[in-house]
């Protein structure tokens, strides 16, 4: 069902997905200091579970571009992956489309509780990826600090 639903574009059920994840990573706690989910959330009622059943997240990024970037990079995946143009300029204004309209709750979702950042991810792909370390060791340092200054015991 699941490969049947993902090779038609549509999304995996929130609490089907959300179960997927928490397995993987409650059977990889022990071994992990931590996860990286990309490409996760899709959907706003997928934050809300999450927060809820599994845990808030310490980070959440959104690597932003211009539309015309997206046309652009998403044509060039096109012609790499198939070696031809595959993908028509409609279709991808509609995806486009289909991402701001998606994206769009789960960035205001997570800008109010100062968990988002947003990168400007026009430069190349070294830069963005030096960028996105940047924000990632900032929010593990201030992780550490806090742990440090607010130690939990166990009795």
């Amino acid at each position: 069902m699941l490969a049947r639903l993902m090779s038609e574009g549509q999304l995996v059920p929130a609490r089907i997905l959300l179960e997927l994840i928490a397995v993987k990573m409650l059977n990889q706690l022990s071994e992990k200091k931590g996860f990286i989910l990309s490409g996760f959330p899709r959907e706003k009622r997928q934050c809300e579970i999450f927060d809820r059943e599994v845990r808030p997240p310490d980070l959440v990024l959104f690597l932003d571009v211009r539309n015309s970037v997206l046309s652009d990079r998403i044509m060039a995946r096109s012609v790499q992956t198939t070696e031809r143009l595959s993908m028509n300029f409609d279709y991808i204004r509609s995806r486009i489309k289909e991402f701001h309209s998606r994206n769009k709750p789960i960035i205001k979702y997570y800008k109010k509780s100062s968990l988002l950042r947003i990168v400007d991810a026009e430069d190349d792909a070294v830069s963005v990826f030096e960028t996105v370390c940047d924000i990632i060791d900032d929010v593990l340092a201030n992780l550490l600090q806090s742990q440090v200054n607010n130690p939990v015991y166990n009795v």
